[in-house]
Order: C-alpha cells, then sequence, then structure tokens
C-alpha cells in the first residue's frame, strides 16, 4: 500500500459522498490471526442497522474472501453492507448484490504521485533503456522472466531489477517445477544470492526506470487467467507516459483499454499475449515481440507520439478512468442503504488540475455526480 489504512480510510469517504457509513479496511483485523477465516469478533460488535464498507481489495490472493465476507455478514444479519473486491468478477455483477470491484491500487497513485515529475517525461525522446523491468518479490513469473532478459544479447540496454527475497510460488501449484523449467530454476538458485535483498519496495514514479527508458515491462503480481488484479506497477508507466507491455492475468491490457486508456496497438501488438490462458506462453510470446521491436526508431516513435502519451498522462490524473467502477460503488451503496450516495471527484482535480506549461484540464466535477 502507498498510504497508511487511516489515509486511505479518509480518502475514500471523501470519494463517497453521502449520509453516515463505516469503512473497514485493516484486513489484518477482520480476519483471524492465521488467517483462515473471518474473525467474528471484530464483526459482533457492529451495529448492523448502519451501512458498512468491507474492503478487502488491496489483496490479489483473497478471490474468494469476499464471499466468504458476505456469507458471514449475512448471517449475523447485517442489514447493510458491501464487499470491495479487486476482482473484475464482481464489476457491477447482479449474482453479488453485496459485492463490488473496487480499483484499490488507482485511488492511491492517483492522489499521492506528482504529476509534475510523470509530465517532464513528456518531452524525453532520446533513452538510454529499451526496456526496464523492475521486480520486488521473487515470484516465479518474474524469475522466468528475469533470466530470459538476462539471456538477451541486447541485455545492456536493459534496465532490470530482482532481488533475494523469498519465493513466492502463489496460488495452488505446489512446487518449482509447475512454473519453470528445472534449468531456470537451476539458474535462479546459481545467482540468487548474488542479488540485493529488497529493503524498500519502489512505489513512486521518480525513479528511471520510467523516464529513461522506452518500453516498461511490468511484471504484476498475479498472473494467473481471468482473476484479474491490478497493483500500482500497471498505473507507472501510463501515468508517466510511458510504453507498456503486461505480463499480468489474461485479459489485462484489455481491460486498460476498456478504461479509456491508449495501449498503443498500432505499435505493440497486445493481442498476441494478452488472451493466452498461461502465464509462460504470454511470457515466451512477450520475448518473441521484444526482439521484433528492438529495431525500431524509438526516438522518432516517442515524437511522434508525445499527444498520445500526454493523453494517457491526463487521463490517469483526471480520475476519469475509473468513472464507471466509482460510480457503480455508489449507486450500489444507494440500493442497499436506500440513501443517496455519488463519487465526488473534486479530491482528485483539486491537486492534479494541471496548471502546467503542457496543458490545462478544466475541471469537471459538475459533471461527475
Amino acid at each position: 500500500m502507498l498510504t497508511t489504512v487511516r489515509n486511505l480510510e479518509n480518502y475514500f469517504k471523501n470519494l463517497f459522498v453521502g449520509p453516515h457509513y463505516h469503512y473497514h479496511l485493516d484486513l489484518p483485523k477482520m480476519m483471524l490471526p492465521d488467517q483462515s477465516d473471518i474473525n467474528i469478533e471484530y464483526l459482533n460488535w457492529r451495529s448492523r442497522d448502519d451501512l458498512h464498507i468491507f474492503d478487502v481489495s488491496d489483496e490479489p490472493y483473497r478471490e474468494r474472501i469476499a464471499e466468504r465476507f458476505a456469507e458471514v455478514c449475512a448471517g449475523l444479519e447485517f442489514k447493510k453492507f458491501l464487499i470491495l473486491s479487486h476482482s473484475l468478477k464482481y464489476n457491477n455483477n447482479v449474482s453479488f448484490n453485496n459485492i463490488i470491484y473496487f480499483p484499490h491500487n488507482y485511488f492511491d497513485p492517483v492522489y499521492f504521485w506528482d504529476q509534475e515529475t510523470a509530465l517532464k517525461n513528456i518531452n524525453s525522446y532520446d533513452r538510454k533503456y529499451f526496456v526496464s523491468c523492475l521486480n520486488a518479490q521473487a515470484r516465479m513469473s518474474r524469475i522466468y522472466n528475469y533470466i530470459k532478459l538476462k539471456q538477451k544479447t541486447y541485455n545492456n540496454e536493459l534496465l532490470l531489477s530482482l532481488h533475494n527475497s523469498p519465493t513466492h510460488a502463489g496460488n495452488d501449484l505446489n512446487s518449482p517445477a509447475d512454473w519453470i523449467p528445472e534449468d531456470y530454476w537451476s539458474e535462479w538458485n546459481a545467482i540468487r544470492f548474488n542479488l540485493p535483498k529488497l529493503k524498500e519496495n519502489d512505489l513512486d514514479i521518480g525513479h528511471s526506470a520510467y523516464h529513461d527508458a522506452y518500453i516498461n515491462l511490468v511484471t504484476e503480481t498475479f498472473v494467473q487467467p481471468f482473476e484479474q488484479f491490478f497493483s500500482e506497477k500497471v498505473y507507472k508507466p501510463i501515468s508517466c507516459g510511458q510504453l507498456f507491455i503486461i505480463i499480468g492475468s489474461t485479459g489485462a491490457v484489455a481491460n486498460l483499454r476498456s478504461m479509456g486508456f491508449d495501449t498503443f496497438d498500432d505499435i505493440i501488438d497486445h493481442s498476441r499475449y494478452d488472451f493466452r490462458n498461461t502465464w509462460r506462453s504470454r511470457i515466451d510470446i512477450i520475448h518473441e515481440m521484444l526482439d521484433e521491436l528492438k529495431d525500431l526508431n524509438w526516438s522518432k516513435i516517442y515524437e511522434e507520439t508525445k499527444l498520445r502519451r500526454l493523453a494517457n498522462v491526463r487521463h490517469f490524473f483526471s480520475g476519469l478512468a475509473v468513472l464507471p467502477y466509482a460510480r457503480n460503488i455508489a449507486n450500489r451503496m444507494s440500493y442497499i442503504s436506500k440513501d443517496t450516495y455519488y463519487y465526488d471527484h473534486h479530491l482528485i482535480l483539486g491537486k492534479h488540475d494541471f496548471r502546467s506549461p503542457y496543458v490545462k484540464l478544466p475541471s469537471m466535477h459538475h459533471l461527475l455526480k
């Protein structure tokens, strides 16, 4: 997370305006100590008549916890409650009246990242690196991708990081053999102890990976099919006016496109990998594409796409990308509580109004109620 629990709690309450409700974000307290189930004691002393919002949208490996929360709240006879999930499965899904998609990792960055840092990148046409790819936790998909990148003949034109941290095998797979070939696993064990240990995760956009590389290769936390999850990593290149490729869940790029972002399909054919069901096949195709893209005139591409990249930056910081999702949440809150809620865009526009030499974005607050 980019913020403290208290900061995000206040931010959420400012965005969704209406009668009083209770917003619960502290997942460790809402769960039992062993994380096996819901903490009934936490829920028991809550009012059954008030509207409660339980936010479990920040954790990518809890796809089913939202449904469990809804089941427990119904069993405890909560009259008005809504569960926020990271999964697009619940986006305006009438089969789950008390669960809805919430783009948690959008709202943090759009408010706390620096727009001036982002705008400085727009005119940067001549860059040192072809691809940047930063990796914190050493998940299997990231190990596989990292080793393939290190094997490139042009690896001196890549800005890479991977840390000697505990390896996360992920969801339901039991051994490294299920994930990567044995020679890749052996290579990882040979190099891992020469890599730095992760001291602090880089959650901001000031790193040279975003202003001195043409393509940002995003390695998302979650790469299994169809359970969509976006961390802040996927928004970094977009917010900085950078081109990108995403190693994430199936359909990740299509989802960004539906949010109104330019995915530069005329330059990078994301359709070749975005709907492949296995993450290994997606990574293999991405590496074929990188080899093909390598010899393009990237300085010229960046000059010719300046306005399109600027449009992505504007769209990101305006908050309009998540307007449909935010309206869905406000409408669902209104339906459940029988009160009236709306998404108040003013908090975002108040900080990111683009008063700069590049562009001024007019206030659209009155359009968003």
